[in-house]
């Protein structure tokens, strides 16, 4: 029981130290003056400064009442580590698993026939940076096999910007935003094509809301 606590305390400390450490320095970062995500990177900042102060005074706490076997049995002390950061990977590993989804595309003509040998090429946004970076594809490429299609993977709180190469000359784009509470995904399509969304979605405005309902497929047909 008392390897569990001290595992427990250092899990704790570790995790507010790190959050306040990491946000202060990313607020420090956050580039001064009216950018194009002005006031929303002010808000941002301002509310990440909050959680900075929330995890110091966590850590403070830690600190003031650290348990009394963080000093008699340092080879304890070493398990409890060794098991926190045991804690840490796997809750690491959850999150990241948590939100993956295959984005299949299917490229068709304008009489929904499908084209085969279209270059896709897809950039998704990071989520996080350092340890807490959630990125599971960040660029790439491929031809769209002979029923049209083409997949990869990636993470629901991602923006993806897909670029579609049906020729030298001619090229279409579409970009896949997330949204809502629930990572959907808001498709917005340049006026070259068309999207239409294979999974269940529901009409967001003008655009396509893609619940995170698991795997998505979108069929982009040339016009």
């Amino acid at each position: 029981m008392k390897l569990v606590k001290l595992a427990i305390w250092v899990f704790v400390a570790g995790i507010s130290l790190f959050a306040a450490v990491g946000i202060f320095f990313s607020a420090a970062s956050v580039e001064r003056g009216g950018g194009p995500g002005a006031p929303l990177e002010g808000v941002a900042v301002a509310v990440g400064l909050q959680f900075a102060l929330i995890a110091a005074g966590v850590f403070a706490c830690c600190i003031i009442f650290r348990p009394k076997e963080l000093t008699e049995s340092p080879p304890r002390l070493v398990i409890a580590i060794v098991l926190a950061l045991g804690i840490a990977v796997s809750l690491r590993v959850a999150l990241y698993r948590t939100g993956l989804f295959e984005m299949r595309v299917v490229v068709v003509d304008s009489a929904g026939h499908p084209i085969p040998g279209v270059k896709v090429s897809w950039d998704g946004s990071q989520f996080g940076e350092g340890l807490g970076n959630y990125n599971s594809v960040a660029t790439g490429s491929g031809l769209t096999s002979s029923d049209g299609s083409i997949a990869f993977s990636a993470h629901h709180p991602h923006r993806i910007d897909l670029v579609l190469a049906f020729s030298a000359e001619s090229k279409a784009s579409v970009m896949i935003e997330p949204s809502g509470r629930t990572y959907g995904h808001i498709v917005r399509p340049d006026e070259r094509v068309a999207v239409r969304s294979v999974t269940p979605f529901q009409m967001h405005f003008d655009s396509i809301m893609v619940p995170n309902t698991g795997d998505v497929t979108l069929e982009i047909k040339r016009l």
